[in-house]
């Protein structure tokens, strides 16, 4: 396949699933006033919490500012506590408030009573098969943005 064929291809498929995926999970998170961003992060604190905003900006692939901006936000609403670091305090350390697991178990167990039927109907080969092939997407695009930054294109 032709790499311009390709690039076209997957923009469509991309910006079509990034749509789906907005009307989809939006009406399960919206009700809290929350963005995708913000679900995000919480998901991330709860994976592993006690985290510095740097490193959620990482783990994010968000800028340090907008995740800071984004902690103060979802802090004023009481899911997550902010303190400077002891040791240095240029160092903001973030944790999940008990209202920010609560919202996250609320949206979860939404997401898993409307959803449940629709994943009864698919295989677990399918499902796994979606999944490898995001894998690979992504394998892909990791490869393809390493060779840019090893030689950036010239204007």
């Amino acid at each position: 396949m032709a790499v311009l064929n390709f690039k076209n291809q997957l923009t469509d498929l991309l910006f079509q699933i990034n749509s789906h995926m907005n009307n989809t999970f939006s009406p399960l998170y919206c009700p809290y006033g929350l963005t995708p961003a913000q679900i995000r992060l919480l998901l991330e604190l709860r994976r592993q919490d006690h985290r510095t905003v740097g490193d959620l900006s990482r783990n994010l692939c968000l800028a340090n500012g907008n995740t800071s901006a984004m902690c103060k936000k979802l802090s004023a609403e009481g899911f997550i506590l902010r303190s400077r670091d002891h040791d240095d305090e240029r160092v903001v350390k973030v944790s999940l408030t008990q209202s920010g697991y609560e919202v996250i178990g609320r949206i979860e167990a939404c997401l898993e009573d409307k959803f449940r039927p629709v994943f009864a109907n698919q295989s677990e080969d399918d499902l796994a098969d979606i999944l490898k092939g995001l894998e690979k997407l992504n394998a892909l695009l990791t490869r393809l943005q390493e060779v840019i930054e090893e030689s950036p294109p010239q204007a």
